[in-house]
């Protein structure tokens, strides 16, 4: 399947893909020596990425808010699990993303982001996590 079987286009550089929101940064798309094909079809993997590793990523959300207060007085794991919502997947580069969660019911005024990396393996690590509001 190609990438523009698998990816709903929405505007010039977001896409849907299985109910998520992949934006794919636009100079990236302008300045890199990939065509818009390759884009997509390297959107599409970290999409598969995080589809196949959903509980290890909210896993790794929880560990660092355990270590940091956020949230944990308030939620038990599976209720921050249940509503920290759906992913915006910012696509900076072929190497890093973002995993943001605009949408969280666990109040009204933070956003929750994990920075995700490729590495040389050609390997997904997870490697920060920021809360903003």
């Amino acid at each position: 399947m190609n990438a523009e079987q698998k990816l709903d286009y929405i505007d010039e550089n977001e896409y849907m893909y299985k109910n998520l929101n992949i934006e794919i940064d636009l100079d990236f798309m302008t300045n890199s020596n990939f065509s818009i094909d390759e884009i997509k079809a390297l959107a599409n993997k970290v999409a598969d990425y995080y589809l196949e590793n959903k509980e290890q990523i909210l896993e790794y959300i929880y560990n660092d808010f355990k270590k940091t207060g956020w949230f944990v007085d308030d939620y038990s794991k599976d209720e921050i699990f249940a509503k920290i919502g759906n992913p915006k997947i910012n696509m900076i580069d072929e190497k890093n993303y973002n995993i943001t969660y605009l949408e969280s019911s666990l109040d009204d005024e933070h956003i929750i982001e994990v920075e995700l990396f490729l590495n040389d393996e050609n390997k997904y690590i997870l490697s920060y996590v920021s809360v903003d509001g």
